[in-house]
């Protein structure tokens, strides 16, 4: 039969455990988010960098 101590500690284990899993998991969430963003963001200014450039052409303004 297993003590009292033996299964407090292991449900306290089992908890920090559960704990330290959810927050490495809500920081890989967040980190995913960030380089969706950040992706997101660059290829918005690789889209109106190319836009500006047409109309730069079309306007006759390149140098």
């Amino acid at each position: 039969m297993i003590s009292r101590a033996v299964k407090s500690h292991w449900k306290l284990v089992w908890r920090t455990f559960n704990k330290a899993v959810k927050v490495t998991l809500q920081d890989i969430k967040q980190s995913v988010k960030a380089v969706f963003y950040s992706a997101k963001k660059s290829d918005y200014l690789s889209q109106q960098r190319t836009l500006f450039r047409r109309l730069e052409r079309y306007e006759g303004r390149e140098g």
